[in-house]
């Protein structure tokens, strides 16, 4: 199996983990991430919270900030579109180093301790 496209695998290894038949989502053919495992972004449906502390990847390194609010219906931010849903959501985070906003998913944030 080492020459099948990676697509391929995750779509086979979802069905595996899951016992669910792989169903292509509106985004792209990529299996959910939710629906393994515990914590944020993960399937228990918790999210995070307002005042959350979380940290995020960007070009520049990891960043630390605080969740100071969780979007589940399109908006506009920073001149992008986002179009969250209940299950998918958008948390706007603010970056404790530089006090700047940003949009992220659910999936790109870490829970920080």
């Amino acid at each position: 199996m080492g020459d099948a496209h990676p697509d391929l695998v995750s779509v086979q290894a979802w069905e595996r983990v899951s016992r669910q038949p792989f169903s292509r989502s509106p985004a792209g053919n990529v299996p959910p991430r939710r629906g393994v495992g515990f914590g944020p972004g993960t399937g228990d449906d918790m999210g995070y919270s307002t005042g959350d502390k979380v940290s995020w990847n960007t070009s520049q390194g990891k960043t630390h900030g605080t969740v100071t609010e969780k979007r589940t219906r399109n908006f506009t931010f920073a001149g992008q579109q986002f179009r969250p849903t209940d299950d998918d959501p958008y948390y706007i985070v603010t970056s404790e180093k530089t006090g700047a906003e940003a949009a992220h998913k659910e999936s790109a944030l870490r829970a920080r301790s």
